[in-house]
């Protein structure tokens, strides 16, 4: 059973499959229409088209840019149907399989001389990668974090580029001059200011997504249709000299093209992922419109004011506007690498728990991957994936209280109380972090079943997704190999207290042992869902392992 939206790549519908090779063949059109027709005539303007592609190249080569990705075996940047974005799978070809370990990532150094720091902030540029080109853990297992991540908060990553195609699409004039470049030199000379800043970084191994290029072809390209013949025919017809009053239509004209500009950009960018990985529509499309309320309305009223005021200036404008942007860039810089810290950091106390012998080696990570998928299946946003990223990466911390180590460190067949025991003193420990409320609120409710007790209330979605990522996980490990007191491999809860069947907030009867088979894993989820799983999240993740 496949849900609308929530079906990967392979399996979507013939129309939509084919409409990702219709944008890129769309683009690749216009792009090439508009070089051709710039090519047959003389450049208008050339200083003009000078001055505002080096502005867009420069803001290109300072793509920002964050830090490594958390890398698991099923990672948040994996495909739905378990292959890494390099076409290796993760465990060799079992989607439901899961390698023993995941490396550990760094943050990016920004370096220790004040220059070598500022130029590395400026152009994003690594320490080198070690021979071979992909970061292994201690024990050699683990995928690399081969490709930079970003949290999914922020989309705008060129915010100079940005603003100076925006400005370059809404000029009307310079000096008191009329700009008189058309669509197709905008188109062009956008585009190729673009290629030109990436060729660098391109050199350098870290090129721009091919869908990144194409999408801001296609929205330079629906802005400046837009912008070109009205203003210039409002600059030719409006007498010299400025006055507040022929301002006027130029700066609302300029605010609605940017907002359509914006819009647009948004929707292509939620389409583009959607398709290439099956991810549901409206969550992206609500993260790429909530990032215009923010750094996207300061990047475009800057391409609003660089434009308007560069009609009054001159060129001289365009330095004199791009100094804030610099600044911006700057702080991009830092978000980033201190975002990037904090997923280190997240994901380095995960360890803990391995490191101790509480849990099996990955197990976090496993868990952490599997929930980011059903959570995007689910279409949770990029804020609330960020949180149960990191509430299912720190889900066993409170197994460190434990006296005697769960064995194999499964909790699937504890007993109710005990799983609670164990994620309230988990939550407890991250409400003391700066991780924020909802993560501990997310750790302190999976242990609770998903049809709630008299009186009680229904876990949040993202406690729920955790619960039933965390029991497929405990169920497809190994078979605990520790005995004795507090360890029995019978499924004895630490102590020696059977563990509880039958009832809502434990396992159903005829729980398995970890060590099962995907199937018999699937079978006890199944059993459970309705009263300790929710249905809805089983049903995703039977949707991916079909996959």
């Amino acid at each position: 059973m496949t849900a609308a939206g929530a079906v990967g790549p392979s399996r979507l519908p013939a129309p939509a499959r084919a409409v990702r090779p219709a944008l890129r063949l769309l683009a690749g059109a216009v792009l090439l229409v508009s070089l051709a027709a710039t090519l047959r005539e003389p450049l208008a303007r050339p200083g003009v088209a000078l001055a505002f592609g080096a502005l867009i190249a420069v803001g290109t080569a300072l793509r920002t840019t964050g830090g490594p990705r958390p890398t698991g075996t099923w990672w948040a940047g994996s495909l739905p149907d378990g292959r890494h974005p390099d076409g290796a799978r993760p465990d060799g070809g079992r989607p439901d399989g899961w390698s023993s370990d995941a490396p550990c990532p760094t943050a990016p150094a920004i370096g220790g001389r004040p220059l070598t720091g500022l130029l590395r902030r400026l152009t994003g540029r690594r320490r080198p990668a070690p021979p071979g080109g992909r970061a292994r853990s201690a024990a050699g297992t683990g995928p690399a974090a081969a490709a930079p991540w970003q949290p999914p908060e922020d989309h705008i990553t060129t915010p100079i580029a940005t603003a100076g195609m925006l400005g370059y699409a809404l000029l009307g004039g310079v000096g008191g001059e009329a700009s008189q470049h058309g669509v197709f030199q905008t188109v062009a000379v956008c585009s190729v200011a673009v290629l030109l800043g990436a060729l660098p970084r391109a050199l350098r191994g870290d090129p721009p997504a091919l869908d990144d290029v194409l999408r801001q072809t296609l929205w330079v390209t629906v802005v400046a249709a837009a912008a070109r013949p009205l203003l210039l025919t409002h600059f030719a017809l409006t007498p010299s000299g400025v006055t507040p009053r022929s301002m006027a239509l130029p700066v609302v004209a300029a605010g609605a093209i940017a907002l359509l500009g914006g819009l647009v950009d948004a929707f292509l960018a939620a389409v583009q992922t959607a398709l290439r990985h099956g991810w549901p529509l409206w969550p992206l499309l609500r993260d790429r419109i909530g990032a215009m309320t923010g750094i996207g309305a300061a990047v475009g009223a800057s391409g609003m004011v660089t434009a308007l005021a560069t009609g009054v200036m001159g060129l001289w404008a365009v330095p004199l506007l791009t100094l804030p942007l610099v600044v911006t860039q700057l702080s991009f810089r830092r978000v980033a690498a201190v975002r990037a810290t904090v997923a280190q950091t997240v994901l380095s106390l995960s360890r803990a728990t391995d490191l101790a012998g509480c849990t099996r080696p990955g197990h976090a990570v496993r868990v952490a991957d599997l929930a980011d998928v059903l959570g995007r299946d689910l279409g949770l946003g990029g804020r609330e994936l960020t949180r149960l990223r990191h509430a299912a990466l720190l889900h066993d911390l409170g197994q460190l209280s434990l006296p005697e180590p769960v064995p194999g460190g499964a909790t699937v067949d504890l007993p109710e109380r005990v799983r609670r025991a164990i994620a309230a003193a988990g939550a407890d420990v991250i409400r003391r972090t700066e991780l924020g409320a909802e993560v501990a609120e997310i750790v302190a409710r999976q242990a609770d079943p998903w049809l709630p007790v008299i009186g009680g209330t229904c876990p949040p979605l993202a406690a729920r997704i955790l619960r039933v990522a965390n029991a497929y996980e405990d169920l497809r490990g190994a078979p605990p190999a520790r005995t004795g007191p507090g360890g029995a491999a019978d499924g004895r809860a630490p102590g020696g207290a059977p563990a509880e069947g039958g009832a809502p907030g434990g396992a159903p009867d005829g729980a398995l042992r970890t060590g099962a088979p995907a199937g018999e894993a699937l079978r006890h989820l199944h059993q459970g869902a309705g009263t300790a799983y929710d249905p809805r999240v089983v049903r995703s993740l039977c949707r991916l392992l079909e996959r």
